[in-house]
């Protein structure tokens, strides 16, 4: 994912950003050859500095947003990875695509337990990006999928159903004992 990511965003795309950041600071020396490992270390900021401009400076947001992408196991990556296609992407929209993914991932669990949608913020979210939030599940400004109101109450509607079935199809499932079955 990160070699593609050097591929394809070799521009100040935040993706091109990310990865030279990545490279400059997980790079650890292997075997005793100094001189190499810092030359190495070198062609890395200068990649990464030429990326770096006057309009479009490395901010600490820029080094959060990528702290947060290294930590993420690989299987997460590719649900941010078309936002790194953006000159700027901000850490909250990183945050809000990852929760969203939380939340996809939450509803295609098969749990016998319905789910609740958290409520919890982003600290870094501010006033006027909360209000420019668009939520693409009921079509309406003013929130995000992982706050609506409206696929919450799907979502534990259905999970709840899903939980019916179960049992009515498990009468020795722990829960059912001593109802009619």
């Amino acid at each position: 994912m990160w070699e593609s990511l050097r591929l394809a965003h070799q521009d100040s795309t935040s993706g091109g950003r990310m990865y030279w950041l990545r490279k400059l600071v997980q790079s650890k020396m292997s075997g005793k050859d100094f001189e190499s490992h810092i030359t190495k270390m070198g062609g890395y900021a200068e990649k990464l500095n030429s990326l770096i401009t006057f309009g479009n400076p490395l901010t600490a947001d820029n080094v959060s947003s990528a702290a947060l992408l290294i930590s993420l196991p690989p299987d997460w990556i590719n649900c941010v990875s078309s936002l790194m296609n953006d000159e700027r992407v901000p850490s909250t929209q990183i945050v809000s695509a990852l929760k969203q993914e939380l939340l996809r991932r939450r509803a295609h669990l098969e749990e016998p337990t319905p789910i609740s949608v958290s409520n919890a913020k982003s600290k870094l979210v501010s006033q006027s990006s909360r209000q420019s939030s668009f939520c693409s599940f009921c079509k309406q400004p003013g929130h995000d999928l992982l706050n609506c109101n409206n696929v919450s109450e799907v979502l534990q509607d259905y999970k709840s159903k899903r939980h019916q079935e179960y049992l009515s199809q498990n009468p020795r499932w722990p829960h059912n004992r001593g109802r009619a079955g």
